[in-house]
């Protein structure tokens, strides 16, 4: 009776122990519960997997039908925009999390590519409640009925990091710039020649030539030798009887 009884609330399993009617109830219900749940993962899989990838790739979905003008935000979307989750999914509590310096920037990307039939990539930063600054990147596809767009799927991703790394090398390249620009300033208004050259050697390094790299203004007037006719070139190829002592002395 009790195998019956557990069979038909679906249990998967049944043990033939002397066991009581207490442990009988209990039983059918742990077995029904775990049978739940497993049918829940086989309805539910393809859900899950996409909740799990959001959350790890840091990831939210949208689904905007433009047609109806009504919108869906997963819950991962909304975690990342810091939104509670009885918000009202929409452009007005969309243009609320934006910074406002990039409001109009990125509502104007919607719209063409919208209108150019193109993939939504759409970088602009929004502030959370806490007043912390991140970086958001949404992509989007635009699908029409007719030639007239009906539909919008994306994505947006949390890329902070990746845009911080992006403006410190920026930083770090205009800082480069800056110090190579003050270097040839100072360079061309030496009133002393100048020439920087790379030596080279002989495989027991002796030095037997050397290359022009730079020549400011100053060698070009007492030289007498443009700067374009000998950088990239070895003294040798613009001297051919140069002797060696002058290239070890030099």
């Amino acid at each position: 009776m009790n195998k019956k009884l557990a069979l038909e609330a679906g249990a998967d399993a049944f043990l033939t122990l002397p066991i009581d009617e207490t442990e009988v109830v209990v039983l059918l219900r742990m077995f029904s519960k775990v049978n739940q749940f497993s049918n829940f993962i086989k309805e539910n899989d393809d859900k899950i997997r996409l909740t799990l990838a959001q959350k790890i790739s840091k990831a939210g979905t949208y689904d905007w039908n433009i047609k109806e003008n009504t919108f869906y935000w997963s819950d991962e979307f909304l975690e990342i925009f810091g939104l509670p989750l009885n918000t009202i999914a929409g452009f007005e509590a969309w243009e609320k999390s934006l910074h406002p310096d990039d409001i109009a920037e990125a509502s104007v990307k919607i719209q063409k590519s919208i209108e150019d039939k193109t993939d939504l990539i759409n970088d602009y930063r929004i502030i959370l409640p806490n007043n912390e600054i991140r970086w958001i990147r949404a992509t989007g596809k635009t699908f029409y009925d007719n030639e007239m767009p009906v539909r919008m799927l994306g994505l947006c991703f949390d890329i902070t990091e990746i845009k911080q790394l992006e403006i410190k090398l920026q930083s770090e390249k205009l800082k480069a710039e800056e110090s190579k620009n003050k270097y040839y300033t100072l360079f061309n208004k030496m009133i002393n020649a100048f020439a920087l050259h790379e030596m080279i050697f002989d495989d027991q390094g002796n030095p037997i030539d050397y290359l022009f790299l730079e020549v400011n203004s100053a060698w070009e007037k007492i030289v007498g030798i443009k700067a374009d006719f000998v950088i990239g070139k070895r003294i040798k190829e613009i001297m051919p009887t140069i002797e060696d002592r002058w290239i070890q002395l030099y």
